[in-house]
């Protein structure tokens, strides 16, 4: 199975594979933290609360061109 690398930020990186919904990114434990405590603090799972700043994000650019 291939693999598409669609961020890389330092030694992390959010991976998907083709073919499959699943997208697997790696953070330290500090960032873990807070972005449970982000999405605690909306009532939302944390895969809730990432893929909406994901879909925010990927508006925003297709509004700007």
């Amino acid at each position: 199975m291939k693999n598409v690398i669609i961020f890389v930020e330092g030694d992390d990186c959010m991976v998907m594979k083709e073919g499959t919904k699943t997208i697997t990114f790696r953070v330290d434990s500090e960032t873990k933290f807070a972005i449970e405590m982000a999405a605690n603090a909306e009532n939302r799972s944390v895969n809730n609360w990432i893929t909406n700043i994901i879909k925010n994000y990927l508006k925003e650019q297709k509004c700007k061109k």
